[in-house]
């Protein structure tokens, strides 16, 4: 963001003032994600009270048991790898294309990839 800062006050000066902006300067090299938010949603059959819906995500993950669930048939091979927030590499077992989703009154496609999870938990109805 700042890649050429000049200040033109005195060293002590400034090293006085640091203080004064530690918070303003935390918050402007801190990139905060806000937190995930839990929805009722349907897919196919199933009611998840508490979905997590993540903005800042690119692609929708569900987990081998959801699968199972939703007993949707035959899911598409794919070749993808996919970084986790928390850095792994991991290979999805398969994707389910164009599954309806229905949020409230709003019914839309999306794609999901399923991942073997450990301690797979879900809030289903």
């Amino acid at each position: 963001m700042f890649h050429k800062v000049e200040i033109n006050i005195p060293l002590l000066d400034a090293i006085k003032q640091i203080p004064k902006y530690k918070k303003f300067h935390k918050e402007l090299c801190v990139h905060k994600r806000k937190k995930m938010k839990g929805i009722s949603c349907t897919i196919g059959e199933c009611t998840f009270a508490n979905a997590m819906l993540d903005l800042g995500a690119l692609i929708n993950v569900i987990s081998t048991s959801i699968y199972k669930s939703l007993n949707f048939g035959d899911m598409e091979p794919t070749g993808m790898t996919i970084q986790l927030a928390n850095r792994s590499v991991v290979q999805p077992l398969g994707a389910l294309e164009d599954v309806l989703v229905q949020v409230n009154e709003l019914i839309f496609l999306a794609d999901f990839y399923m991942l073997d999870m450990e301690d797979e938990t879900f809030g289903k109805e």
